[in-house]
């Protein structure tokens, strides 16, 4: 509830989606009919910071709590504002001192830190209510989905959900958006399977290097040129596919090596900080190469990217290299 809301709030962090939704959630709480009066929207990258505490200081008028969100406050952290404003840092430090206790301010900025040098930021740690929105990832990032999907009356396997995560990526706002247009094909109470998923949704460009390494690992050369060939045709950039590339081969190699030493799936995911489920097929890719021809794969895609960078080989030619080589070590 609005009435129960501390007098100063702070959100910040890179998961925007996240931080929109809460915004949401707080206007929701605000009565439809006090709205008009009792909520007010302001982007301090348009006005000036002084206004806003004006505004937070000026009582409402029918009654009831008002509702202030400052938005872009860029002055809590390193980042320069979009546009230049005269902030009037120190009229929000005194505000600080004697809130209006009947409106809840809160300010947003779309930053991984704040910059606790400034005098106005360890104020802020004393006396306000401070909430950082990092991006998710691994489990949590797997329950945010599912969640998603009950939240629109449809079922998914998890196995299906994890799939889903590899095809579109931990974009939040991008997997919501396809978790909706899943759910409207399904309809309420339906099923989302691998199937609909692959009719539905275009694969991005890091779930088409998985499919390209497994299929490297398959010893499938031919569908290693088709995807190849689409991923260019696409204008994808080599440089991006062969950085995926060698973080793909660091998981297999990695995941090789700790497997010999008789770790499970879940201990080495825990391990390299990724979900277990791809843990589960990179041990099965790997049992294709042998430890050495990993390591091998590894340092040639080092090694193709050191050249790329020094101009020693042109970046196509750089990467269809490694995928002569690797069918030829592997044949």
């Amino acid at each position: 509830m609005i009435e129960k809301m501390p007098a100063v709030s702070l959100y910040y962090g890179v998961e925007s989606f996240l931080m929109e939704e809460a915004c949401n959630q707080l206007r929701s709480q605000v009565p439809e009919e006090e709205r008009d009066w009792n909520l007010l929207i302001l982007d301090l990258d348009d006005i000036p910071l002084e206004q806003v505490i004006q505004e937070a200081e000026t009582p409402s008028f029918f009654g009831g709590k008002r509702l202030i969100l400052a938005k872009n406050a860029a002055f809590f952290t390193t980042a320069k504002p979009k546009r230049e404003q005269n902030h009037n840092i120190d009229a929000l430090l005194a505000y600080l001192l004697r809130p209006s206790e009947g409106t809840a301010l809160v300010f947003t900025v779309v930053n991984e830190k704040l910059d606790k040098r400034k005098k106005l930021v360890k104020q802020m740690e004393k006396v306000a209510s401070i909430t950082k929105f990092d991006m998710l990832k691994g489990q949590a990032l797997l329950k945010w989905v599912e969640n998603r999907f009950r939240c629109y009356e449809v079922k998914i396997k998890r196995e299906v959900c994890i799939h889903f995560i590899q095809v579109v990526g931990n974009d939040l706002r991008l997997l919501d958006q396809e978790c909706r247009k899943l759910a409207n094909y399904v309809g309420e109470k339906g099923t989302v399977t691998e199937e609909i998923i692959a009719q539905l949704i275009p694969r991005t460009l890091e779930s088409n290097v998985f499919q390209l390494t497994e299929k490297l690992a398959e010893k499938k050369i031919a569908d290693v040129w088709q995807i190849w060939e689409d991923l260019l045709t696409q204008k994808e950039e080599p440089i991006r596919i062969l950085a995926l590339m060698t973080r793909q081969f660091r998981i297999l190699y990695q995941t090789k090596v700790l497997s010999a030493r008789g770790m499970g799936a879940s201990e080495i995911a825990k391990m390299l900080g990724v979900h277990p489920y791809p843990i589960k097929l990179a041990v099965s890719h790997s049992s294709a190469f042998s430890e050495k021809q990993l390591k091998k794969c590894l340092a040639m895609a080092i090694t193709a990217d050191q050249d790329i960078k020094s101009g020693k080989i042109e970046k196509v030619q750089a990467v269809e290299q490694i995928f002569m080589e690797i069918h030829r070590i592997t044949a």
